[in-house]
């Protein structure tokens, strides 16, 4: 699955999450690599550090995703180019596939996720970030860090500023006595910012069910509903059922 972003901000992602689950959204996970900060270069240390690149790229790939295949790629601003003109690509949001308490599960033996710090002049790894113990991200305990990124001989050579949120998708559903789902779906808002139309059709089923539930229909003359009413029994239970059936869902 590939999204495309529709910002200069965005990330082009190319994965759900877990990778390999093809499911309806239950949530979105966000992902935000804001800066990255290079290290100070001490009088004892000119002859160990580098300069700091001029153009870097930070690539995530999760847990999962096929190693040979593409990944999520972000430009973060350099904390040492402030004040000059720079392309970024900070922020992506990845559609979560399964209940969150089995996306929990995912992310515990995940363990962490890794931040590859490339420098994009020469075409080189430079440096990696690590974000452990990442089952802590839930949605309602968000993770805003600063990761230090290590280069090969363990030397640090900066750091990332990093944050992931998870935005639960809102999901109503209407049930008959007997415990039946008479209706179920997400109504999820579409996500036109890197998943392009691709939730469009989704978007479109849940405004249709809460029109039909509200007893608001396109052929109704305005100021005229058909609201659905209180059911008390089985039996009117199943005729409002029925009533949204009418309306094509």
């Amino acid at each position: 699955m590939r999204a495309q972003p529709s910002s200069p901000c965005l990330v082009q992602v190319h994965t759900n999450l877990p990778p390999g689950i093809d499911a309806p959204t239950t949530a979105y996970l966000h992902l935000s690599i804001s800066m990255f900060r290079a290290c100070q270069t001490g009088k004892r240390r000119v002859g160990s550090c580098r300069k700091p690149p001029d153009e870097l790229s930070v690539r995530v790939r999760w847990w999962g995703e096929p190693t040979t295949g593409e990944c999520a790629v972000f430009n973060p601003r350099l904390a040492h180019k402030v004040g000059h003109k720079q392309l970024t690509a900070t922020r992506a949001r990845y559609r979560i596939t399964v209940p969150l308490e089995r996306f929990t599960a995912y992310l515990k033996d995940m363990r962490a996720l890794y931040f590859d710090v490339l420098d994009d002049a020469f075409a080189r790894a430079i440096g990696r970030a690590r974000l452990d113990r990442i089952d802590r991200l839930t949605a309602n305990h968000p993770l805003d860090t600063l990761l230090t990124v290590i280069n090969d001989v363990g030397e640090k050579i900066g750091d990332l500023t990093v944050a992931l949120s998870i935005e639960p998708v809102a999901v109503f559903s209407i049930f008959s006595f007997d415990g039946r789902a008479a209706v179920g779906l997400a109504s999820a808002r579409a996500n036109k910012e890197n998943l392009g139309d691709e939730n469009a059709p989704d978007s479109r089923i849940a405004e249709s069910a809460a029109n039909a539930v509200r007893g608001d229909s396109p052929n109704k003359p305005n100021g005229t509903t058909d609201r659905l009413p209180l059911v008390n029994s089985r039996e009117e239970c199943g005729a409002a059922v029925s009533k949204v059936s009418a309306f094509g869902l």
